[in-house]
């Protein structure tokens, strides 16, 4: 059966895999598209294998491999995926599963983070591998960034330039607005105005929110 789809030659794979979704419901990871006997990449462009109007493509599915990504809380998800496929994919995988924002996430394998645009293969990562997911914290002035747990109290008593610590309470919700350094978190409590600092690992982090720049300087 062949089915008719009207793209631009400047669209990528990915954007007609996405298409074919629509249409039949077939995940993206799970397509795999061939012209002249040459599969096409996710981040190539149609024109880039002279593919022009009227063109056939033919279309299958791919043999899928089991992952596991570990989690901060020491959770392991599973995920049946293409090895060729691009990193990105996992991410959008973990984001439909886990409601974590790919751009908010961090993949790691033998140490090394993961390019987005690479291939999982080219990490040399196959069948039952694990990768562990980390998280990119980025921030606004004084936005949520996250929302965290309090493990261990904490009084307080310090002053850094003129920023006073926040007094933590074993139990209580604070909201972490930016990221300090290696070792300090900025925050409030959620009925505050002003974020203080805390040490990161005096909190375990229960829920991302938005972010747009990573580090903000303690100034």
């Amino acid at each position: 059966m062949r089915v008719e789809f009207c793209v631009n030659p400047n669209d990528t794979v990915h954007t007609l895999k996405q298409m074919i979704k629509e249409t039949d419901g077939k995940p993206i990871e799970k397509q795999k598209l061939e012209y002249q006997g040459s599969e096409l990449k996710d981040n190539d462009s149609l024109v880039s294998y002279l593919i022009s109007n009227n063109t056939v493509i033919q279309h299958s599915s791919k043999a899928l491999s089991l992952l596991y990504v570990e989690m901060y809380t020491g959770e392991t998800l599973s995920f049946s995926i293409d090895l060729d496929a691009p990193v990105s994919c996992l991410q959008e995988m973990v984001e439909e599963k886990e409601d974590i924002l790919a751009d908010n996430q961090s993949l790691v394998f033998r140490g090394r983070q993961l390019d987005s645009l690479r291939s999982l293969s080219s990490y040399g990562i196959g069948k039952g591998s694990i990768i562990s997911l980390a998280f990119i914290l980025r921030w606004v002035a004084d936005q949520p960034v996250a929302y965290a747990v309090v493990l261990h109290s904490w009084p307080g008593n310090m002053n850094h330039q003129g920023i006073k610590g926040l007094e933590l309470v074993h139990g209580q919700v604070v909201v972490i607005t930016g990221v300090c350094s290696d070792d300090w978190y900025y925050g409030r409590v959620p009925s505050g105005l002003e974020s203080l600092i805390f040490p990161r690992d005096h909190v375990l982090i229960l829920k991302y929110g938005v972010s747009v720049l990573i580090n903000a300087p303690l100034s």
